[in-house]
């Protein structure tokens, strides 16, 4: 989901597709996602920039791929951005190993 400068959006209850780089990406906006699972996404679970506010609440963001470079991030948050995470969790982001199976990310 890419929201580019809105705000006031609300994601509720929302299961995104995974496989894509980024489940969430957002700039200069703010957005509430609740009940909602954001997972299996290749690179990104979240994107914040260009001072985005975004709040999880009741959420989880889980198994974030490696995508064709290093990075595997539940979130990454630029630019004066703010993510608040409200009885929510990012965890079990995947890297893969040289034999190219998945596996947990070390804590």
């Amino acid at each position: 989901m890419f929201v580019p400068g809105t705000t006031g959006e609300k994601l509720s209850g929302g299961d995104d597709r995974p496989g894509y780089v980024g489940g969430i990406l957002l700039e200069d906006g703010d957005l509430t996602v609740e009940d909602s699972l954001v997972d299996a996404n290749d690179t990104l679970g979240i994107y914040l920039r260009f001072g985005a506010k975004a709040t999880m609440r009741r959420s989880k963001i889980s198994h974030t791929m490696r995508g064709t470079g290093a990075l595997a991030s539940a979130t990454i948050v630029y630019d004066a951005s703010v993510v608040t995470f409200e009885d929510s969790a990012a965890r079990r982001q995947l890297l893969p190993p040289r034999d190219g199976r998945q596996k947990p990310a070390p804590h």
